[in-house]
Protein backbone atom coordinates (compact mmCIF):
# COMPACT_ATOMS: atom_id res chain seq x y z
CA UNK A 1 0.00 0.00 0.00
CA UNK A 2 3.00 2.46 0.97
CA UNK A 3 4.55 1.45 -2.15
CA UNK A 4 1.21 2.62 -4.67
CA UNK A 5 1.01 6.02 -2.17
CA UNK A 6 4.40 6.74 -3.50
CA UNK A 7 3.98 5.80 -6.89
CA UNK A 8 1.00 7.87 -7.36
CA UNK A 9 2.86 11.05 -5.21
CA UNK A 10 5.64 10.59 -7.77
CA UNK A 11 3.22 10.31 -10.74
CA UNK A 12 1.44 13.72 -9.95
CA UNK A 13 5.28 15.53 -9.45
CA UNK A 14 6.57 14.37 -12.80
CA UNK A 15 3.14 14.74 -14.58
CA UNK A 16 3.03 18.60 -12.58
CA UNK A 17 6.39 19.39 -13.80
CA UNK A 18 6.13 17.85 -17.19
CA UNK A 19 3.06 20.20 -17.80
CA UNK A 20 5.28 23.13 -16.83
CA UNK A 21 7.64 22.53 -18.73
CA UNK A 22 5.41 22.47 -21.81
CA UNK A 23 3.65 25.39 -21.38
CA UNK A 24 6.80 26.91 -21.68
CA UNK A 25 7.37 27.75 -25.26
CA UNK A 26 11.42 29.16 -24.88
CA UNK A 27 13.84 27.33 -23.32
CA UNK A 28 17.60 28.87 -22.05
CA UNK A 29 18.95 26.33 -24.29
CA UNK A 30 17.11 27.36 -27.65
CA UNK A 31 13.86 26.50 -29.37
CA UNK A 32 13.29 24.93 -32.58
CA UNK A 33 9.96 24.56 -34.81
CA UNK A 34 8.93 28.23 -33.65
CA UNK A 35 6.47 30.47 -35.86
CA UNK A 36 6.88 33.92 -34.74
CA UNK A 37 3.37 34.65 -36.02
CA UNK A 38 2.72 32.12 -33.06
CA UNK A 39 5.77 31.96 -30.62
CA UNK A 40 7.10 35.27 -29.29
CA UNK A 41 8.40 37.22 -25.89
CA UNK A 42 6.08 39.81 -25.06
CA UNK A 43 2.32 40.72 -24.00
CA UNK A 44 -0.40 40.50 -25.27
CA UNK A 45 -2.43 42.94 -23.16
CA UNK A 46 -1.35 46.40 -22.71
CA UNK A 47 1.13 46.32 -20.37
CA UNK A 48 4.68 46.92 -20.24
CA UNK A 49 7.13 44.50 -21.33
CA UNK A 50 10.59 44.34 -19.10
CA UNK A 51 14.28 42.82 -18.90
CA UNK A 52 16.06 42.63 -16.18
CA UNK A 53 19.49 41.77 -14.55
CA UNK A 54 20.07 42.01 -10.98
CA UNK A 55 16.89 41.80 -10.07
CA UNK A 56 16.90 45.37 -11.93
CA UNK A 57 14.78 46.59 -14.74
CA UNK A 58 17.07 47.33 -17.97
CA UNK A 59 15.01 47.17 -21.19
CA UNK A 60 11.55 48.73 -20.88
CA UNK A 61 9.19 48.30 -23.77
CA UNK A 62 5.84 50.49 -23.76
CA UNK A 63 2.64 49.40 -24.81
CA UNK A 64 2.89 51.80 -27.68
CA UNK A 65 6.06 50.26 -28.81
CA UNK A 66 8.89 53.02 -27.12
CA UNK A 67 11.37 51.54 -25.81
CA UNK A 68 13.27 52.88 -22.89
CA UNK A 69 17.18 51.92 -21.79
CA UNK A 70 17.68 52.77 -18.08
CA UNK A 71 14.44 54.66 -18.40
CA UNK A 72 10.91 53.14 -17.67
CA UNK A 73 8.58 55.38 -18.74
CA UNK A 74 10.43 56.10 -22.13
CA UNK A 75 8.56 58.88 -23.97
CA UNK A 76 10.68 58.73 -27.61
CA UNK A 77 11.19 55.76 -29.98
CA UNK A 78 14.67 54.55 -28.05
CA UNK A 79 14.85 57.02 -24.97
CA UNK A 80 18.29 56.60 -23.46
CA UNK A 81 18.82 57.93 -19.99
CA UNK A 82 22.17 59.01 -18.71
CA UNK A 83 24.40 57.02 -21.37
CA UNK A 84 25.57 56.92 -24.92
CA UNK A 85 24.74 55.11 -27.91
CA UNK A 86 27.64 53.21 -30.14
CA UNK A 87 26.39 52.50 -33.38
CA UNK A 88 29.63 51.12 -34.52
CA UNK A 89 30.88 53.44 -36.60
CA UNK A 90 27.73 54.04 -38.96
CA UNK A 91 24.00 55.14 -38.48
CA UNK A 92 21.37 54.85 -40.50
CA UNK A 93 17.61 56.10 -41.12
CA UNK A 94 15.05 54.37 -43.22
CA UNK A 95 18.23 52.40 -44.78
CA UNK A 96 20.09 55.81 -45.81
CA UNK A 97 23.53 56.41 -43.68
CA UNK A 98 23.01 59.67 -42.14
CA UNK A 99 25.89 59.47 -39.68
CA UNK A 100 29.13 57.99 -40.31
CA UNK A 101 32.99 57.69 -38.44
CA UNK A 102 35.90 57.56 -40.43
CA UNK A 103 39.64 57.81 -39.63
CA UNK A 104 38.87 61.58 -41.05
CA UNK A 105 36.19 62.38 -39.13
CA UNK A 106 32.88 62.53 -38.80
CA UNK A 107 30.46 62.71 -41.96
CA UNK A 108 26.70 63.55 -42.23
CA UNK A 109 24.49 63.41 -44.96
CA UNK A 110 21.52 62.92 -46.74
CA UNK A 111 20.58 61.78 -50.02
CA UNK A 112 21.12 65.21 -51.46
CA UNK A 113 24.04 66.17 -49.47
CA UNK A 114 22.10 68.94 -47.11
CA UNK A 115 21.51 68.55 -43.19
CA UNK A 116 19.28 71.41 -41.56
CA UNK A 117 19.38 72.58 -38.13
CA UNK A 118 16.16 73.83 -37.45
CA UNK A 119 14.52 72.81 -40.77
CA UNK A 120 13.43 70.12 -42.28
CA UNK A 121 13.95 71.33 -46.04
CA UNK A 122 17.27 73.04 -45.75
CA UNK A 123 18.76 74.68 -48.97
CA UNK A 124 22.35 74.28 -48.66
CA UNK A 125 25.09 71.95 -48.09
CA UNK A 126 24.65 73.29 -43.68
CA UNK A 127 21.39 75.37 -42.99
CA UNK A 128 20.79 76.64 -39.55
CA UNK A 129 18.00 78.66 -38.75
CA UNK A 130 19.02 80.30 -35.51
CA UNK A 131 22.17 81.86 -34.27
CA UNK A 132 25.24 79.43 -33.53
CA UNK A 133 26.30 80.02 -29.70
CA UNK A 134 30.15 79.10 -28.83
CA UNK A 135 31.82 79.89 -26.08
CA UNK A 136 32.51 83.77 -26.08
CA UNK A 137 29.75 84.67 -28.32
CA UNK A 138 27.04 83.95 -30.78
CA UNK A 139 27.39 83.90 -34.49
CA UNK A 140 24.71 87.22 -34.60
CA UNK A 141 28.21 88.75 -34.13
CA UNK A 142 29.67 88.30 -37.14
CA UNK A 143 27.98 91.21 -38.31
CA UNK A 144 29.89 93.48 -36.59
CA UNK A 145 33.28 92.20 -37.14
CA UNK A 146 34.56 88.79 -38.60
CA UNK A 147 35.30 86.89 -35.52
CA UNK A 148 33.16 84.57 -33.52
CA UNK A 149 32.90 85.93 -29.81
CA UNK A 150 36.26 86.21 -28.28
CA UNK A 151 37.56 83.57 -30.91
CA UNK A 152 39.01 84.69 -34.38
CA UNK A 153 37.40 82.68 -37.31
CA UNK A 154 39.71 80.08 -38.25
CA UNK A 155 39.87 79.30 -42.11
CA UNK A 156 38.35 81.72 -44.69
CA UNK A 157 35.75 81.72 -47.37
CA UNK A 158 35.69 80.72 -50.55
CA UNK A 159 34.32 81.56 -53.92
CA UNK A 160 35.12 81.60 -57.07
CA UNK A 161 36.36 84.78 -59.34
CA UNK A 162 37.12 86.41 -56.14
CA UNK A 163 40.00 89.26 -56.23
CA UNK A 164 43.12 88.66 -54.09
CA UNK A 165 42.55 91.37 -50.97
CA UNK A 166 38.79 92.51 -51.81
CA UNK A 167 36.25 91.49 -48.75
CA UNK A 168 33.49 89.00 -50.09
CA UNK A 169 30.01 89.89 -50.64
CA UNK A 170 27.20 87.59 -50.60
CA UNK A 171 24.65 88.71 -53.57
CA UNK A 172 21.93 86.23 -52.82
CA UNK A 173 23.34 83.48 -54.45
CA UNK A 174 26.95 83.38 -54.01
CA UNK A 175 30.29 85.33 -52.79
CA UNK A 176 30.93 88.22 -55.05
CA UNK A 177 33.69 90.81 -54.87
CA UNK A 178 32.07 93.63 -52.99
CA UNK A 179 34.36 97.45 -53.38
CA UNK A 180 36.22 97.08 -50.19
CA UNK A 181 40.03 96.21 -50.27
CA UNK A 182 41.77 95.27 -47.06
CA UNK A 183 45.62 94.60 -47.81
CA UNK A 184 46.42 94.21 -43.57
CA UNK A 185 47.35 97.72 -43.33
CA UNK A 186 44.78 99.68 -45.52
CA UNK A 187 41.27 100.06 -46.10
CA UNK A 188 40.27 101.27 -49.39
CA UNK A 189 36.11 101.70 -50.72
CA UNK A 190 35.97 102.15 -54.67
CA UNK A 191 39.80 101.80 -54.63
CA UNK A 192 41.75 98.77 -55.63
CA UNK A 193 44.99 100.18 -53.72
CA UNK A 194 44.31 101.95 -50.50
CA UNK A 195 47.32 104.62 -49.51
CA UNK A 196 45.79 106.01 -46.24
CA UNK A 197 44.13 104.00 -43.07
CA UNK A 198 40.74 104.90 -44.91
CA UNK A 199 40.64 105.25 -48.30
CA UNK A 200 37.15 106.30 -50.23
CA UNK A 201 36.91 107.23 -53.84
CA UNK A 202 33.24 107.59 -55.53
CA UNK A 203 32.06 108.99 -58.89
CA UNK A 204 29.24 110.05 -57.13
CA UNK A 205 28.62 113.76 -56.30
CA UNK A 206 28.64 112.75 -52.25
CA UNK A 207 31.48 111.25 -51.45
CA UNK A 208 31.18 109.64 -48.00
CA UNK A 209 28.19 110.51 -45.40
CA UNK A 210 28.33 110.10 -41.44
CA UNK A 211 25.02 109.54 -40.01
CA UNK A 212 24.66 109.28 -35.77
CA UNK A 213 20.92 110.06 -34.01
CA UNK A 214 19.77 112.04 -30.70
CA UNK A 215 19.71 115.63 -30.83
CA UNK A 216 23.46 116.57 -30.20
CA UNK A 217 25.48 113.85 -32.30
CA UNK A 218 29.47 114.85 -33.45
CA UNK A 219 32.27 112.51 -35.15
CA UNK A 220 35.23 113.03 -32.24
CA UNK A 221 39.03 113.45 -33.71
CA UNK A 222 41.96 112.29 -31.90
CA UNK A 223 46.14 112.58 -32.03
CA UNK A 224 48.18 110.01 -30.72
CA UNK A 225 45.10 108.43 -28.42
CA UNK A 226 44.64 112.01 -27.60
CA UNK A 227 41.43 113.76 -27.63
CA UNK A 228 41.49 117.44 -29.58
CA UNK A 229 37.77 118.17 -31.37
CA UNK A 230 35.00 116.89 -33.42
CA UNK A 231 32.75 117.57 -36.04
CA UNK A 232 28.91 117.89 -35.82
CA UNK A 233 25.73 119.54 -34.36
CA UNK A 234 26.62 119.59 -30.30
CA UNK A 235 26.27 122.92 -29.45
CA UNK A 236 23.33 125.18 -29.72
CA UNK A 237 20.13 123.40 -31.55
CA UNK A 238 19.48 120.48 -33.26
CA UNK A 239 20.09 122.67 -36.77
CA UNK A 240 23.24 124.05 -35.74
CA UNK A 241 26.65 122.66 -36.80
CA UNK A 242 30.15 122.62 -35.07
CA UNK A 243 33.81 122.26 -36.15
CA UNK A 244 36.48 122.65 -33.45
CA UNK A 245 37.66 121.74 -29.98
CA UNK A 246 36.19 119.88 -27.46
CA UNK A 247 35.68 120.74 -23.52
CA UNK A 248 38.20 118.47 -22.46
CA UNK A 249 41.04 120.34 -24.72
CA UNK A 250 41.33 123.62 -22.92
CA UNK A 251 44.29 125.09 -25.36
CA UNK A 252 43.77 123.98 -28.54
CA UNK A 253 42.67 126.67 -31.06
CA UNK A 254 41.08 126.09 -34.25
CA UNK A 255 42.62 127.02 -37.56
CA UNK A 256 41.59 127.53 -41.44
CA UNK A 257 44.31 127.25 -43.39
CA UNK A 258 45.13 127.51 -46.56
CA UNK A 259 48.21 125.40 -47.83
CA UNK A 260 49.38 124.59 -44.86
CA UNK A 261 49.18 127.87 -43.31
CA UNK A 262 46.32 129.54 -40.58
CA UNK A 263 44.45 132.08 -42.43
CA UNK A 264 41.96 132.23 -39.64
CA UNK A 265 42.91 131.52 -36.03
CA UNK A 266 40.08 131.13 -32.65
CA UNK A 267 41.97 131.15 -29.86
CA UNK A 268 40.69 129.80 -26.72
CA UNK A 269 39.31 132.65 -25.43
CA UNK A 270 37.07 133.44 -28.41
CA UNK A 271 39.31 136.13 -30.03
CA UNK A 272 39.70 135.76 -33.78
CA UNK A 273 42.97 136.34 -35.63
CA UNK A 274 42.91 136.91 -39.50
CA UNK A 275 46.54 137.16 -41.23
CA UNK A 276 47.67 136.22 -38.55
CA UNK A 277 47.87 133.78 -35.26
CA UNK A 278 48.36 136.10 -32.54
CA UNK A 279 45.90 138.10 -31.98
CA UNK A 280 46.25 141.31 -30.13
CA UNK A 281 46.20 141.76 -26.39
CA UNK A 282 42.60 143.19 -25.37
CA UNK A 283 40.91 143.04 -28.95
CA UNK A 284 38.47 140.36 -30.17
CA UNK A 285 39.46 140.68 -33.96
CA UNK A 286 42.62 141.21 -34.96
CA UNK A 287 43.44 141.81 -38.85
CA UNK A 288 47.02 141.98 -40.62
CA UNK A 289 45.97 143.85 -43.50
CA UNK A 290 43.07 146.12 -44.76
CA UNK A 291 39.47 145.70 -44.13
CA UNK A 292 37.03 146.93 -46.83
CA UNK A 293 33.12 146.94 -46.17
CA UNK A 294 30.08 148.42 -47.11
CA UNK A 295 29.31 149.19 -44.26
CA UNK A 296 30.66 149.32 -40.57
CA UNK A 297 28.23 149.46 -37.24
CA UNK A 298 30.12 150.61 -33.89
CA UNK A 299 27.36 149.64 -30.85
CA UNK A 300 28.96 151.74 -28.30
CA UNK A 301 28.49 151.45 -24.38
CA UNK A 302 29.84 154.97 -23.57
CA UNK A 303 27.58 158.10 -23.95
CA UNK A 304 26.90 159.46 -27.10
CA UNK A 305 28.45 163.29 -27.25
CA UNK A 306 25.05 165.28 -26.93
CA UNK A 307 26.40 166.44 -23.57
CA UNK A 308 28.23 168.73 -25.95
CA UNK A 309 24.76 170.85 -26.27
CA UNK A 310 23.50 171.06 -22.45
CA UNK A 311 24.15 174.63 -20.99
CA UNK A 312 26.28 173.32 -18.20
CA UNK A 313 28.77 171.93 -21.05
CA UNK A 314 32.26 173.81 -20.14
CA UNK A 315 32.83 175.26 -23.75
CA UNK A 316 36.43 176.55 -24.14
CA UNK A 317 36.37 179.94 -25.51
CA UNK A 318 38.21 180.24 -28.50
CA UNK A 319 40.66 182.31 -27.12
CA UNK A 320 41.73 179.23 -24.75
CA UNK A 321 41.44 176.43 -27.87
CA UNK A 322 44.28 178.60 -29.71
CA UNK A 323 46.61 178.86 -26.46
CA UNK A 324 46.47 174.99 -25.60
CA UNK A 325 46.85 174.35 -29.65
CA UNK A 326 49.95 176.39 -29.83
CA UNK A 327 51.35 174.47 -25.87
CA UNK A 328 50.53 171.48 -27.29
CA UNK A 329 50.23 170.98 -31.78
CA UNK A 330 46.43 169.14 -31.41
CA UNK A 331 43.18 169.70 -30.35
CA UNK A 332 42.23 169.33 -26.67
CA UNK A 333 40.64 166.22 -26.06
CA UNK A 334 42.45 164.09 -28.72
CA UNK A 335 45.28 161.98 -28.79
CA UNK A 336 48.36 163.29 -30.10
CA UNK A 337 50.90 161.96 -32.92
CA UNK A 338 53.20 160.77 -30.38
CA UNK A 339 50.32 159.04 -28.45
CA UNK A 340 49.08 157.54 -31.57
CA UNK A 341 52.05 155.90 -32.04
CA UNK A 342 52.47 154.87 -28.32
CA UNK A 343 48.91 152.83 -28.42
CA UNK A 344 49.56 151.55 -32.01
CA UNK A 345 46.74 152.55 -32.97
CA UNK A 346 43.11 154.32 -32.41
CA UNK A 347 40.00 153.14 -30.98
CA UNK A 348 37.34 153.52 -33.53
CA UNK A 349 34.21 153.92 -31.25
CA UNK A 350 35.99 155.90 -29.25
CA UNK A 351 37.49 158.38 -31.64
CA UNK A 352 34.15 158.89 -33.26
CA UNK A 353 32.94 160.24 -29.97
CA UNK A 354 35.70 162.70 -29.84
CA UNK A 355 35.22 163.45 -33.40
CA UNK A 356 31.49 164.21 -32.80
CA UNK A 357 32.28 165.96 -29.07
CA UNK A 358 34.86 168.52 -31.65
CA UNK A 359 32.23 168.84 -34.71
CA UNK A 360 29.42 169.69 -31.95
CA UNK A 361 31.70 172.33 -30.00
CA UNK A 362 32.87 173.55 -33.44
CA UNK A 363 28.71 174.07 -34.32
CA UNK A 364 28.44 175.83 -31.17
CA UNK A 365 31.18 178.24 -32.16
CA UNK A 366 30.37 178.88 -35.54
CA UNK A 367 26.95 179.37 -33.98
CA UNK A 368 28.20 182.18 -31.78
CA UNK A 369 30.22 183.81 -34.07
CA UNK A 370 26.88 184.09 -36.53
CA UNK A 371 25.34 185.76 -33.39
CA UNK A 372 28.33 188.48 -33.41
CA UNK A 373 27.93 188.44 -37.27
CA UNK A 374 24.37 189.09 -37.32
CA UNK A 375 24.89 191.91 -33.97
CA UNK A 376 27.45 193.64 -36.31
CA UNK A 377 25.16 193.56 -39.51
CA UNK A 378 22.69 195.36 -37.23
CA UNK A 379 24.80 197.88 -35.54
CA UNK A 380 26.05 198.95 -38.80
CA UNK A 381 23.03 199.48 -40.66
CA UNK A 382 21.84 201.30 -37.73
CA UNK A 383 24.91 204.05 -38.26
CA UNK A 384 24.53 203.70 -42.09
CA UNK A 385 21.14 205.26 -41.38
CA UNK A 386 22.45 208.00 -38.62
CA UNK A 387 24.35 209.31 -41.58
Amino acid sequence: MKNIIKLCLVTICCCSSLENINAQTWNLSGNALTSPDIHFLGTTDNKALKLKTNNTTRIVVSPTGKVGIANQTPVWRLDVKSGSINTDSLYRINGISVLSATSAGIQIGTTADKVGIGTSTPSDALQVVGAIAATGGRSTDWNTAFSWGNHAVQGYLKGTGLTTGTIPLWNGTSLANSSIVENATFIGIGVSSPSAKLHVSSLSAEGARFNTSGNFTWNSIFENGVYRGYFGSFSGIAEDVDFGTGSSNPSGSLHLTIQGNPKLTIKPTGDVAIGTTIPANGFRLSVAGKVICEELKVQLLSTWPDYVFDEKYPLKSIEEVDAFIGANGHLPGLPSAADMVATGGVELGNMQIKMLEKIEELTLYVIRLNKQLTDLKIENAALKSVK
